[in-house]
């Protein structure tokens, strides 16, 4: 009785042992159904997003080369006023910033400047020995003051006399022992250039007196 009692036994563990193992089968079969599914279906969806981006590059390219593609004749025209507009508004920019830019350059490098009358004025006077012993050394030169003594820039009025321009200019110079006020005329010549009329300093302190350093009057 006892042995038929444990080959029972025996043999339900053994038919508990098969049943395991054929779940432990089946869902180890189900696991690899689903990665298969999963990967394939990644796949799927890796494609479908490599063919648009590729559609969209060639929509992008056809926009390059065409950029009037797909629209009707009625946009075309509207978007290619738009572009003339565009066009016309950069010309017109880029031709005031040349001329502005002329405009700087001429007055800053050009001797026939306000600017280079000036410093040709000055540096005459910086160089000149007695004006070097009335001043005093550094000499330094400086527009017109308003009543805060705020330096304006150099005075200067420009003219036509018998056919020829003529520009008059007011500044002054100051030394570490005295201050003048420079006074000049300069007259264009044969080739353009303008030459000294006169060029003066009178001095704004004791002794008073006036140093000419040119006179073709």
């Amino acid at each position: 009785m006892a042995l038929r009692l444990a080959s029972s036994l025996a043999i339900k563990g053994k038919v508990r042992n098969l049943v395991g193992m054929q779940q432990l089968f089946i869902g180890h079969k189900n696991v690899k159904t689903i990665l298969i599914v999963g990967f394939h279906t990644n796949r799927a969806n890796y494609q479908q997003m490599k063919e648009k981006d590729e559609n969209t590059g060639k929509e992008l390219d056809v926009a390059r080369e065409n950029p009037y593609a797909g629209m009707t004749m009625g946009e075309k025209v509207k978007e290619a006023g738009k572009d003339f507009t565009y066009l016309a508004v950069s010309v017109a920019a880029l031709g005031v910033l040349g001329a502005l830019f002329y405009y700087i350059g001429r007055e800053l490098f050009s001797s026939q400047s306000s600017v280079g009358v000036y410093k040709k004025a000055l540096k005459r006077c910086v160089e000149d020995s007695e004006v070097i012993i009335a001043l005093g050394q550094p000499i330094k030169g400086y527009g017109e003051e308003t009543r805060r003594g705020r330096r304006r820039h150099v005075s200067h009025i420009e003219f036509v006399q018998d056919g020829r321009k003529h520009m008059r200019m007011k500044f002054y110079v100051e030394g570490t022992d005295k201050k003048g006020e420079v006074n000049l005329e300069v007259v264009q010549n044969d080739d353009g250039k303008y030459d000294f009329r006169y060029l003066f300093i009178q001095l704004e302190q004791f002794p008073y007196k006036t140093i000419v350093l040119e006179d073709n009057r």
